[in-house]
């Protein structure tokens, strides 16, 4: 990057997004800084607005950032010092949230209740106004003026800020901040705020012989990075985690967690397991190990629950040596109290299987239950598949059922599949082959691009030993369509092999012969042996003119 560039881009931690036009003239900002002296009400969107169109509003962007992380520094522990540096933010910039939050600690401190309580109703209409501009999704994040208002509307929301990392992916957003915050109670939660604000103002600081074209969010972020910013420095450690270029990554991320970022110490302990994964066991690999159990312990104490969940399934299956069972579990058992989703689909699994933990069916279905309760697709569809396991031994219930359904209604072809099975069965409702092909055409509508989807209805409506349930005119057709299109599904035995018998069960068997024979050859091409003879004997099948049937849903 052009050295202007970088000291010009190092100072800023905002910038603006400009935009639009008004039919009527805007009150400018020192209107407004008159109107509240003369008593009127401050209008935070008003104020926004006004600030952002200064001649001078770059160099106060800067200024404003570096004040603002000051009386944060010192905001629960150093009151008497935030008079001064409050006052000066608000000079900077009178909408601060931050300015304003700093004057109520200082004249608590003094015992100025009426000057205190001005400030305090201030900040919370600032917060108010701020939650009016999004959601904190990726999709509609919070809009900001630094990321210091972003820590300070956290603090105000009743959550403590852990982590953060800047994100350029979006168009719509192309400069956001990602935090994780910790909340009184709960599992961590992570916010997005737009700073495009940020971009803009280190474009109007630019040189003239700079374009602002040649200037973009990864420009802002190098410069940042090397001055300390730990959401600049965790960017570019993750891109180099990417990129697989392990050592700077490590370099980047190390910088990033001295400062307290959490999500630093969750990525460098998957740049170390990863690491460790290429490495043979001895001293070396476990120093790397411990490294992984280090960094997952420092996100811990900072109240992350995937840290948690990852760190216990670590000791749970003896990855990081031998004897840490029960300290797994605790570990994993403390996400799920906090409503860790991963943590409690990890148990549920464990203990079905068998694997790492006893086998407990009810254990596992508590565990299933508590996941799909959190209104997770994922669980609610692995719940679904625990209870129609023959060994389970449970009945289908109405609450899974509903489940299902709710998925199903979000578009989900997987839901509607197991919805058409059931139906197909007569689990749980009563046995309806029209209502199961229904369920099976809705899952195909929902996914004609998805082969495996397409592959598992027209095996079903293909094969089926249950006679009502067969359509092989619908099910070739629609293997006709995903196969002409696809060359991967083209050189996929199991597709092949559904393609073959749609053929035979529509009369096609010479057309069938050849497509088995492929469909041998790509087994054979692939080293699928586990499925090889199953193809020899449908291929002799249709050799002989006979369909196939299988016992299927």
């Amino acid at each position: 990057m052009h050295r202007a560039k970088l000291l010009i881009a190092a100072t800023l931690f905002v910038g603006v997004t400009l935009g639009g036009c008004a039919t009527t003239p805007l009150p400018t900002y020192d209107d407004l800084l008159v109107g509240i002296d003369d008593g009127a009400t401050p209008d935070p969107d008003a104020l926004r607005e006004a600030f952002v169109t200064l001649p001078d509003f770059a160099q106060r962007v800067g200024e404003l950032g570096r004040l603002e992380q000051q009386a944060l520094d010192v905001l629960s522990d150093q009151p008497i010092r935030l008079g001064a540096v409050g006052e000066a933010i608000l000079d900077t910039y009178y909408g601060s949230l931050t300015g304003h939050r700093a004057l109520v600690k200082f004249y608590e401190h003094l015992g100025s209740d009426e000057d205190a309580a001005r400030h305090d109703a201030y900040a919370g209409t600032i917060a108010d106004a701020i939650q009016a501009t999004g959601t904190g999704l990726p999709d509609a994040p919070y809009t900001v003026i630094t990321t210091s208002e972003a820590r300070s509307f956290l603090i105000e929301r009743g959550q403590s800020p852990a982590g953060s990392l800047y994100q350029v992916s979006s168009e719509e957003f192309p400069f956001t901040l990602w935090v994780a915050a910790k909340p009184d109670r709960g599992r961590m939660e992570t916010h997005f705020f737009d700073l495009g604000y940020a971009l803009e103002a280190a474009k109007l600081s630019l040189p003239d012989e700079i374009s602002p074209d040649d200037f973009s969010p990864m420009d802002l972020i190098g410069a940042l990075a090397p001055r300390g910013d730990p959401a600049a420095q965790t960017f570019i450690g993750y891109a180099f985690a990417h990129e697989e270029r392990l050592p700077e990554a490590v370099l980047w991320l190390r910088q990033a967690a001295q400062s307290g970022n959490v999500l630093a110490n969750l990525m460098l302990a998957r740049v170390h397991w990863s690491r460790a994964n290429t490495m043979e066991p001895g001293s070396d690999r476990d120093e790397v190990l411990e490294l992984v159990s280090g960094n997952y312990v420092q996100a811990v104490a900072a109240g992350s629950d995937d840290a948690m969940f990852r760190l216990g399934a670590l000791y749970i299956t003896g990855e990081l040596g031998e004897g840490q069972t029960e300290a797994g579990i605790a570990l994993v058992e403390q996400a799920v109290e906090v409503g860790n989703i991963d943590a409690m689909l990890f148990l549920a699994r464990s203990h079905y299987q068998g694997l790492f933990l006893d086998r407990d069916i009810d254990l596992s279905d508590r565990y299933y239950q508590k996941a799909a309760g959190q209104n997770d697709a994922e669980a609610k569809l692995e719940y679904a598949r625990f209870l129609l396991d023959p060994a389970v031994e449970r009945d289908f219930s109405a609450q899974a059922y509903g489940w299902l359904e709710d998925v199903a209604d979000a578009d989900n072809a997987q839901a509607m599949l197991l919805l058409g099975n059931l139906s197909a069965k007569g689990v749980f409702v009563e046995q309806d082959f029209r209502r199961a092909q229904r369920w099976f055409r809705d899952a195909v509508g929902s996914a004609r691009e998805d082969p495996s989807i397409v592959n598992e209805v027209a095996w079903t409506l293909t094969v089926s030993n249950l006679d009502g349930l067969r359509k092989p005119r619908y099910a070739l057709k629609i293997m006709n369509g995903v196969m002409e299109d696809n060359g991967a599904a083209r050189r996929t035995p199991a597709y092949l092999d559904t393609w073959a018998a749609a053929h035979a069960a529509n009369g096609n068997f010479d057309r069938a012969v050849a497509l088995q024979e492929e469909a041998v050859e790509q087994a054979l091409i692939n080293n699928a042996t586990d499925v090889l003879d199953i193809l020899r004997e449908h291929l002799e099948a249709f050799r002989a003119g006979e369909t196939i049937s299988d016992v299927v849903p």
